[in-house]
């Protein structure tokens, strides 16, 4: 993940988020750019070593950090020449009071004057006079989860977004849309429908050789690729003009990849079942009906039976 303003994020400027190029207070110290979102996302779509489960259990934090670091301890950590938070008499001679020192921590340094910190306060840091906390940069009421003062704040569930991409990214073949939650919780962060699964014209490989010619030109066709699974994914065109081998990134979402409803999705070969959903085990019966029984066909025709004469 880049700092804001780097060459690599120029469009985000420096010194609001959180990934600022230098320490920064205020609320905007606890929150993402827009550069940092698509960093993240970006990195977390291409690696696979993290969709399988964890070895160990996740660590559970049971007090807010500013609870169990208060403005003196924070101090402290902050600089050897700071000895503790200052006093509300001192943040009144500055013109603030206890409640400013959310989005600013203010210390006394080894000269025992009052002054402001490049940094804000942590969550769960006392506030005001009447049990506030401090929370993202303001000092405000936080709920707990069981109504302990400083104890992990209730889960706030963000839900699913709208799907991405509505009009499918197929019209035909299998394509698939794309959902986000708005909160990352236990459950996948991102979940996938196959769509538009009625059968092209044209073949797979014909939707493959369509992508090679858009990327490279006319005379590119798709090159047939042993194996299964995600090697499938990754573009393998051949040029017969050139006579070489051109290959740029991977295939479309909704190209397939083995299987009957497998189909490749920001590069990876993802397994569907017949009803569209993401890793479902409902399959086709013998009858081509998606989870049947297998009793819904029959078979039509004449049977002659010769007799000896």
């Amino acid at each position: 993940m880049f700092h804001d303003m780097s060459p690599e994020a120029q469009s985000c400027p420096d010194g609001q988020k959180l990934m600022a190029q230098t320490r920064i207070n205020g609320a905007g110290s606890f929150q993402w750019s827009q550069c940092s979102q698509s960093s993240y996302e970006n990195f977390i779509n291409q690696k696979t070593c993290l969709n399988d489960l964890p070895a160990s259990q996740r660590v559970e934090i049971s007090k807010r950090i500013g609870y169990e670091y208060d403005a003196n301890e924070q101090c402290k950590l902050y600089s050897p020449d700071t000895q503790y938070a200052c006093v509300e008499s001192q943040l009144n001679a500055l013109g603030r009071t206890l409640r400013d020192i959310c989005g600013v921590l203010h210390c006394v340094n080894e000269d025992g004057v009052c002054k402001p910190t490049p940094l804000p306060s942590a969550d769960g840091t006392r506030c005001g006079h009447d049990g506030e906390e401090c929370q993202q940069g303001k000092c405000t009421t936080v709920e707990s989860a069981n109504g302990i003062p400083g104890d992990a704040q209730v889960p706030m569930n963000g839900g699913w977004s709208d799907w991405i991409s509505p009009d499918c990214s197929r019209t035909c073949g299998g394509g698939v849309q794309i959902q986000y939650d708005y909160v990352i919780t236990q459950s996948d962060a991102k979940r996938y429908q196959l769509c538009s699964i009625q059968p092209c014209v044209s073949s797979q490989m014909d939707y493959r050789n369509d992508q090679c010619a858009k990327l490279f030109g006319p005379d590119s066709t798709a090159l047939t690729t042993s194996g299964t699974g995600d090697i499938l994914c990754q573009m393998n065109c051949f040029n017969a003009n050139l006579d070489i081998t051109q290959g740029n990134g991977v295939y479309e979402d909704g190209t397939r990849c083995g299987g009957d409803f497998d189909v490749c999705v920001d590069g990876y070969c993802e397994a569907f079942g017949c009803d569209g959903v993401h890793n479902s085990p409902v399959s086709m019966d013998k009858c081509g009906i998606c989870d049947g029984n297998g009793q819904s066909c029959k078979n039509e025709g004449i049977y002659n039976v010769g007799f000896p004469g």
